[in-house]
């Protein structure tokens, strides 16, 4: 591989009623207590008697008091996605509230008051997100009674019930024979070369340029124990891309965490497991406010010497768009606003455009939200001045209106195919590799991970590559530069403001070499074609190394059974896999037959017991087109061989499938959760 040596006109109010979720702890001094003024009696207010219940007795429904309509009720209390947070936009006028406690309007008792965004390293927040602001509710979760008290006082302030909604949990990680060196030494170079990785970074002259992971972790913490490790993992290969020199401090510098899926999959906050699987849309609108926000500081700071220039922020993460998200209201309007922050910041926000956690079935058609996003234009220079986001200057450029308000990034495989985990007709402009990465890591913890997180990763960690060689760049220019000098798919992409145009898989070397010009040593040519044996030549001579060595416990035949579709309803989590699969190193050897196959497993210790021990699993077996071509169910007797076997058996399981290209093992979880991963067909 080559070498390269104030108050604004709107007033618009977010809403979070995060009870029982350990958040209060955050309430600012302000409180539902205060008054602020005096409005117009046009109002009719409600009493307390009217909207309240007495102190301390159990919410009753009030005579008079319709339910909410379902635009503000997007989830139900008790569904296992509520967390209690709601949003709203509160509309200019004359007797308007200008404080978050609405004045004397007042809110129901048990509820505080804070604003939704802070100021950041001393820079005031944006005079267009100003105005949001979050309730609390001081008790046990909210009950169905106490969104409609808190409904019916918003909508004492004329057209602000018509903006508000509840907040849901929706947005969840993108990723997806255990503990050979060599096996995982294979793995790495079959990623590093479907990617087309640059080996060195010496010598190259590269502008500060700053990646920021909105994922499960705050900062580098390799001293908690985040659920699968996911935003260690987008971390590790993001640096693998961005500096594979042992001496090079380039992003050890410019590589940023901010924590947006702190939750569990109920939507509570868990403070000792270090992070969560899954995010609201208020968790994210203000992770991925945190991310711009430090780097506006930094960019205006005098003290420092070298400020990045530029902002690329990922979200490998996102809601399964059968939630019907809606981003005219509630919190994705405050996320909304965010990422047109992002924009009027000029920088990128790379978005997943998603996983199948039922691959083949209806419910997985289409991109997740916010890739979804990629339809929509990027703000121009009016609405940037009327957000309140000044430019920062002639070295940090901004070009407005010119591109997606995303940059929505879908994988493929080594060979350049479709993977089951991809969803249906969800491809955007860029594609990029992402199936059974690894890469050297200092916990040891990283297993093998497919998805569409590795795929935004790899586009974030190149995108900023071309930015540090090429500073000058509009963002709309970047993204030209991998779309230009990518290898041109067969496929045509399904949305995106460019409409129907050709597919290209991201080359980082090529990206890379077309902005060094005649001043760069790297010897790329351009994207390549994938290789015929996916450069996994060494992995599947490790595996059949470590194979040889392992005791075989034959499990006996699979037992064939139709696909079945989930098809979950509207209201449930996005959760296309877990961020480590529970068979990472499983693979299929083909009979010389082509029918009959024998499937080598080998489950991780983690998934034998505890909350995530596996309950039952399956085979989806895929052909050339990605299309299922059958379920192939363990049973119970194979379920409690792979449970109860000690390293380093493998247990192999024999099943009959004409026309085998591929398969996605799909493991059921004691948590309720859902382990989905590849498996490597040799």
């Amino acid at each position: 591989m080559p070498s390269l040596s104030t108050r604004p006109n709107a007033l618009r109010f977010i809403l979070a009623l995060t009870a029982g979720l350990g958040l209060s702890a955050c309430l600012d001094a302000e409180s539902t207590t205060e008054l602020d003024g005096e409005l117009d009696s046009e109002l009719d207010l409600p009493s307390d008697a009217e909207l309240d219940a007495s102190p301390g007795s159990p919410m009753q429904p009030e005579s008079g008091l319709l339910p909410p309509p379902p635009e503000f009720m997007t989830c139900t209390p008790g569904d296992g996605i509520d967390t209690g947070q709601v949003t709203a936009r509160l509309p200019d006028g004359p007797n308007i509230p200008d404080t978050c406690s609405l004045g004397a309007i007042g809110l129901p008792k048990g509820w505080t008051s804070e604003p939704l965004f802070k100021a950041i390293q001393g820079l005031s927040v944006p005079d267009g997100l100003e105005p949001y602001c979050l309730y609390s509710y001081q008790g046990v979760s909210p009950s169905a009674d106490a969104y409609t008290r808190l409904y019916h006082r918003l909508d004492q302030v004329p057209g602000m019930a018509k903006t508000a909604a509840v907040d849901c949990v929706a947005l969840s990680g993108m990723s997806g024979l255990d503990g050979d060196a060599d096996i995982d030494a294979g793995l790495y170079q079959a990623f590093r070369n479907n990617i087309a990785a640059i080996d060195s970074l010496a010598g190259a002259q590269l502008d500060a340029v700053g990646v920021y992971v909105v994922d499960q972790i705050a900062e580098w913490e390799f001293g908690s124990s985040t659920p699968h490790e996911h935003g260690h993992n987008m971390g590790y290969i993001v640096r693998d891309v961005l500096c594979p020199d042992a001496d090079s401090d380039y992003c050890d510098a410019h590589l940023h965490f901010e924590a947006g899926l702190i939750r569990t999959s109920d939507g509570a906050i868990d403070p000792g497991i270090g992070g969560g699987h899954v995010g609201s849309h208020v968790d994210i609108s203000r992770a991925i406010y945190r991310a711009i926000m430090r780097w506006r500081a930094q960019a205006v700071d005098p003290f420092v010497d070298d400020p990045e220039r530029h902002a690329v922020i990922m979200g490998a993460f996102g809601a399964n768009p059968t939630l019907s998200v809606a981003a005219d209201r509630g919190a994705a309007a405050a996320l909304r606003e965010v990422l047109d922050l992002v924009a009027c910041s000029g920088g990128i926000f790379v978005a997943s455009s998603g996983n199948a956690n039922d691959p083949g079935c209806a419910a997985n058609d289409g991109p997740l939200f916010p890739a979804a996003l990629a339809n929509e234009k990027s703000p121009d220079a009016g609405r940037c001045a009327e957000l309140g986001v000044p430019e920062l200057g002639p070295a940090f450029p901004v070009s407005y209106g010119d591109r997606p308000l995303v940059d929505a990034v879908a994988m493929v495989d080594a060979w350049d195919r479709l993977p089951a985990l991809a969803r249906d007709k969800a491809l955007p402009d860029l594609v990029t590799y992402g199936t059974q990465a690894w890469v050297p890591n200092p916990t040891g913890k990283m297993r093998p991970q497919t998805g569409t997180s590795v795929a935004t990763a790899v586009t974030a960690a190149t995108m900023a590559l071309v930015w540090a060689v090429e500073p000058s760049l509009s963002a709309r220019e970047v993204h030209e530069v991998l779309y230009e000098t990518g290898y041109a798919t067969s496929y045509q992409a399904h949305y995106g403001l460019a409409g129907d145009i050709p597919v290209r898989r991201v080359s980082v070397c090529s990206a890379v070499a077309k902005v060094c010009g005649k001043d760069c040593p790297s010897t790329c040519t351009g994207a390549e074609a994938p290789a015929s044996d996916g450069h996994r030549g060494h992995y599947h001579e490790a595996v059949d190394t470590a194979l040889d060595a392992a005791l075989v416990n034959d499990g006996g035949e699979a037992a064939l059974a139709p696909p079945v579709c989930l098809d979950p309803p509207g209201n449930v989590l996005s959760e296309p896999t877990p961020e480590n699969p529970a068979c990472p190193y499983c693979d299929v050897d083909t009979g010389i037959d082509g029918v009959s196959h024998a499937l080598n497993l080998d489950l991780l210790e983690a998934f034998k017991s505890g909350p995530h021990e596996v309950l039952a699993g399956h085979l989806l077996a895929v052909d050339v087109t990605g299309s299922i071509l059958g379920r192939h169910e363990l049973t119970n007797a194979q379920i409690a061989a792979l449970k109860a076997a000690s390293d380093p058996t493998v247990t192999v399981v024999h099943f009959t499938q004409p026309n085998l290209d591929g398969g996605t093992l799909v493991f059921e979880l004691a948590n309720g959760r859902t382990a989905i991963g590849e498996v490597i067909v040799h």
